[in-house]
């Protein structure tokens, strides 16, 4: 009985999917006929091109909808990071720490998994999200399963993961080990050791994003956030989560 249930639950995510898809593929060939294809000797290709960022844009609005209000206090971040990508075309996105409930728990946790992993099905991104604990890597991979061709979990070490992984990242999130209230640093150097682990993956058009900021004695951004802002990285967005992009990326 349980698998037909997850046989069915795969069929419906699959014909929501599709039907994403269809939607976005439609707007992009209407968008196609009237910018490139029509008549007009000289067409407007920087008005494609703003509609065609405009179709990945909505991509935002799918992968976050019916998971996060706006009124949650990840929205702002998580809405920026995305808009991040498809303005810098970031195309490799690694996350520390996965989803531990899935889509179970969005208002708390933020389910950033299935978030990344859905707007990198929708996109044609790869998404790859890492846990030490098997437990929480099966539910992630249980809520990730529509968009699976993009995404996937690794359950490691995730310093471990992030000094052997080779490829350049150009999207980095960081959230492990949970915040001790009682003794913040562990989770503090912890995520700092992440950052040097990673570091020579990252490059100038790089997207950072850290959580738990603005828990006490600076959360668990704390010593990862230092050293970013000592390394030339601008801080775009301080909150509940922080943002950051290097400096020699802005253009003034």
């Amino acid at each position: 009985m349980s698998r037909l249930i997850d046989n069915f639950i795969i069929m419906v995510s699959s014909s929501v999917l599709l039907l994403q898809m269809v939607l976005c593929l439609s707007a992009y060939a209407i968008t196609t006929e009237n910018y490139v294809l029509s008549d007009s000797p000289n067409p407007d290709f920087e008005k494609f091109g703003e509609y065609s960022n405009a179709i990945l844009r909505s991509s935002i609005f799918l992968a976050l909808s019916g998971r996060i209000s706006k009124e949650d206090k990840r929205y702002p971040t998580l809405t920026e990071v995305l808009k991040l990508m498809v303005d810098r075309n970031s195309y490799t996105l690694i996350e520390a720490g996965t989803a531990r409930e899935g889509e179970g728990s969005c208002a708390g946790d933020g389910c950033s998994t299935p978030i990344f992993a859905h707007f990198s099905y929708l996109t044609g991104r790869n998404f790859i999200s890492v846990d030490i604990s098997e437990k929480n890597c099966e539910k992630s991979r249980q809520a990730i399963r529509p968009y699976a061709d993009n995404s996937k979990v690794i359950k490691s070490d995730s310093i471990a993961f992030l000094k052997e992984f080779r490829d350049p990242i150009d999207f980095l999130y960081l959230d492990s080990v949970d915040y001790d209230f009682k003794n913040p640093k562990v989770s503090q150097e912890h995520s700092l050791k992440e950052i040097k682990a990673a570091y020579g993956k990252l490059h100038e058009h790089s997207i950072i994003l850290l959580d738990d900021c603005t828990l006490p004695g600076g959360g668990k951004c704390k010593l990862a956030a230092e050293f970013l802002l000592k390394n030339g990285w601008e801080k775009l967005i301080d909150s509940y989560q922080m943002v950051f992009i290097h400096t020699e990326s802005i253009i003034w």
